[in-house]
C-alpha cells in the first residue's frame, strides 16, 4: 500500500499551496514504512513552508502526525510538545 501511495503523490504537482499537504501524506508513508525520524524531517518542513494564517488543517495535521512519530521514537515530552503545538496565531479581541 505505500508504494501505491507514492505513486499517487508523484502525480501532484509542487503546487505551494498543495506542498503542507503532500509533505504530510509523504510523512504518513514513511511512518507506515517505520521510518519516523524521515517522517519529523517531513512533517518539520511541512510546519515551515504553511503561513500561520494559512490551511489550517495542513497545520494541524502536522503537528499531531509529529506527536506520533515522536510517541513511535519513545518521546512522551517531544509527543506532547508536537501534539500542542499551536498552529494559528492567538485570536484577538477587543
Amino acid at each position: 500500500m505505500p508504494d501505491e501511495a507514492r505513486a499517487t503523490l508523484t502525480e501532484f504537482s509542487a503546487e505551494p499551496e498543495r506542498m503542507g499537504s503532500i509533505l504530510n501524506a509523504r510523512a504518513v508513508i514513511c511512518m507506515a514504512d517505520g521510518d519516523h525520524a524521515t517522517a519529523l524531517d517531513l512533517l518539520r518542513d511541512a510546519r515551515d513552508i504553511t503561513p500561520p494564517v494559512g490551511p489550517a488543517f495542513t497545520l494541524v495535521e502536522a503537528h499531531l502526525l509529529a506527536g506520533a512519530a515522536h510517541l513511535y521514537l519513545g518521546d512522551r515530552n517531544a509527543a506532547a510538545a508536537a501534539a500542542e503545538a499551536r498552529s494559528l496565531p492567538p485570536s484577538r479581541t477587543g
